[in-house]
């Protein structure tokens, strides 16, 4: 910095000519600055100390601050960051595993909600940190992690193996639909016949139930369902209870594990599974094909579930996130 010196009105000025070039501190001289600002020192003292103008030092000083600042603010982002990627990882391998835990065989008595079926996991069954959000909310939400799931893994999971298994399981909901439709129809042709007349009414006062026709299709239809699943099944038989608690008792039951359909009337629960037993070998005949196209549908929803369950597993799907982003990824 130059000053000149002019006399005007008989007043003596200092015009003052600054370099074009500003002055930057040393480091030495910075941490000189810094050490005796952080003391107390005003502006004035450090000039008069260091001969370093106090303008120079005040400028060079707000500098350094200011980037302090941002410094720690960068690093509390980086934190922030972390966290939120953490609790992001959290939350993907939480949906895979919700769509693997989803993709079960359905039993034939088992209601579909339309939007389950479009995405099987989006149940009833929501975790505890969903409980306080808004349905609606909580669907959304998962909407928007599986697209971040998929995009986290595109190349890397098949996802077409979740739109096979969907199809497959409403294509064997509609099978289940067919082969009620067959059972009932076997049932009434056999219930129509000359030896079993007034058996159907019998069975309606014993079950006290309109419909109890169907709940012997729909035992008919568990029957054939687990032998398509585990390849056999239990047949249809007559339980009497023999001991003090349930002495008299007798229920047709339609597997081992089942409570069954109370009778108490062991002629009319003989006449019952006779009915019953005719339906199934009618049925295991197979004509319509429909029994074949539920086997094959099983067949690809066990397929798909398996290489599913393998592609999202948690100690493959964490390496494939951790490498790769997303658009809800923390910046």
């Amino acid at each position: 910095m130059i000053a000149n010196c002019i006399i005007f009105d008989n007043k003596i000025l200092l015009l003052y000519n600054y370099d074009m070039k500003r002055r930057e501190l040393s480091d030495v001289e910075l941490q000189l600055v810094i050490s005796l600002k952080q003391k107390g020192q005003s502006w004035l003292r450090i000039q008069n100390d260091t001969g370093i103008p106090r303008h120079i030092a005040k400028r060079s000083y707000n500098l350094w601050e200011n980037s302090k600042s941002t410094d720690q603010l960068k690093e509390a982002r980086k934190e922030v960051a972390v966290e939120e990627f953490k609790e992001h990882l959290k939350n993907l391998v939480l949906l895979a595993q919700s769509i693997i835990a989803s993709l079960r065989i359905p039993t034939p008595m088992e209601p579909v909600p339309s939007s389950e079926m479009n995405q099987p996991w989006m149940d009833s069954n929501r975790p505890e940190d969903d409980l306080d959000i808004p349905a609606q909310l909580a669907y959304k939400r998962k909407e928007r992690l599986f697209k971040s799931l998929q995009e986290h893994t595109q190349g890397k999971v098949s996802w077409q193996l979740l739109e096979d298994w969907k199809q497959a399981r409403a294509d064997f909901n509609n099978g289940i639909k067919a082969l009620q439709g067959e059972a009932r129809e076997i049932m009434k042709n056999i219930l129509s016949q000359r030896e079993y007349t007034g058996v159907k009414t019998a069975i309606e006062k014993q079950l006290k139930e309109e419909v109890s026709i169907d709940k012997l299709r729909d035992g008919v239809i568990e029957v054939v369902w687990r032998e398509i699943i585990a390849g056999k099944a239990d047949e249809v038989h007559i339980f009497k209870g023999t001991s003090v608690t349930n002495e008299g008792k007798v229920e047709l039951r339609f597997h081992q594990n089942s409570d069954g359909l109370r009778i108490d009337d062991l002629a009319l629960a003989t006449i019952m599974l006779s009915v019953c037993k005719w339906t199934i070998k009618n049925l295991r005949t197979d004509r319509s094909g429909t029994i074949k196209s539920l086997r094959d549908e099983v067949g690809i929803m066990r397929a798909s579930y398996n290489d599913l369950e393998d592609s999202l597993n948690e100690l493959v799907l964490r390496p494939i996130i951790l490498q790769t982003r997303c658009k809800l990824c923390p910046a």
